[in-house]
């Protein structure tokens, strides 16, 4: 009998909460990418397999392709030794260190992925650097899978259109990415899976099946694929510091996205906030920079 996967979302936006693939989600994401990527002899990723990318890129993908994958996850700063003919699945920070590297990726037909936040600097810099670089965003979650891909174009940049994947729809809905597909996952309390998913992410469609994204709805931030909610910090820094605080989403050239911190006393330093709210802030990532202030940004 088929047993489902669990996969858990960061945690970081609250308690981590666990959903479900069946086995036949998990194969028909992988026949999906397959055919995004196509023929490689070895896949390195820089994804973790604990989370669903990094399981599909990094365990499911090399099984049906028939290949070896390098884990690179477990030394992020370090380039493994690469085929001729190679698929790197990178997270935000990879890209920087693939920059460190080009003229060994140059002589190489190399495939890269690249989900989980926004895309950097960086990853443009090879894009442009490696002309035959096939590079292929992906945009999903833990709760619905893949469900949009677009290629990484130097030129246009976060202005190239999404385009659905081939089992994805998206519901009515002129504003929010609104999904519906047989991948959306199985929540650890749900008897089935939903029939549709609201997902935060910000659109202007282009077409039937395209779209523009403009950003995430809400104070959600993904610093280097770690889901952050900036309310929460706010709010845990009001309690263990007892100050005016407010978290500014910045873009972040090494991790696509992240959040600067801003807050008004008299008597504490930025140190001593940071000290603050690592003592409460648990799998949250740390802001970027701390600013003591007379007056916060939005005031």
């Amino acid at each position: 009998m088929s047993i489902d996967v669990p996969f858990a979302t960061s945690g970081t936006t609250g308690d981590p909460v666990t959903w479900f693939r069946t086995q036949d989600q998990l194969a028909a994401e992988t026949h999906l990418l397959a055919e995004l990527v196509g023929t490689v002899e070895q896949v390195v990723s820089f994804a973790p397999p604990h989370h669903l990318y990094g399981r599909l890129f990094g365990v499911e993908l090399p099984r049906l392709l028939g290949v070896d994958v390098v884990p690179a996850w477990d030394d992020p700063l370090t380039l493994p030794t690469l085929a001729t003919d190679v698929l790197i699945v990178c997270v935000p920070s990879t890209w920087s260190l693939l920059r460190r590297h080009l003229p060994t990726l140059a002589e190489r037909r190399v495939v890269a992925t690249h989900s989980t936040a926004r895309t950097t600097l960086s990853c443009y810099d090879v894009a442009a650097a490696l002309p035959g670089l096939a590079g292929i965003e992906l945009l999903g979650s833990t709760e619905t899978g893949a469900v949009a891909t677009r290629r990484i174009d130097p030129v246009e940049r976060h202005q190239t259109e999404w385009t659905l994947l081939p089992d994805v729809d998206q519901v009515a809905d002129p504003d929010r990415l609104h999904v519906r597909g047989p991948r959306i996952g199985r929540r650890h309390d749900m008897a089935r899976p939903p029939g549709s998913w609201l997902m935060p992410d910000l659109i202007t469609p282009t077409g039937p099946r395209t779209f523009r994204h403009l950003g995430r709805a809400g104070r959600l931030v993904k610093v280097n694929g770690k889901r952050c909610d900036l309310s929460a910090i706010e709010s845990l820094v009001r309690v263990t510091a007892q100050v005016e605080v407010e978290c500014v989403p910045v873009v972040d050239q090494i991790r696509g996205e992240h959040y600067d911190l801003y807050y008004t006393s008299e008597t504490l330093t930025p140190a001593d906030i940071r000290t603050r709210l690592a003592e409460v802030r648990g799998d949250n990532p740390a802001p970027r920079l701390v600013h003591r202030m007379e007056l916060l940004p939005s005031r």
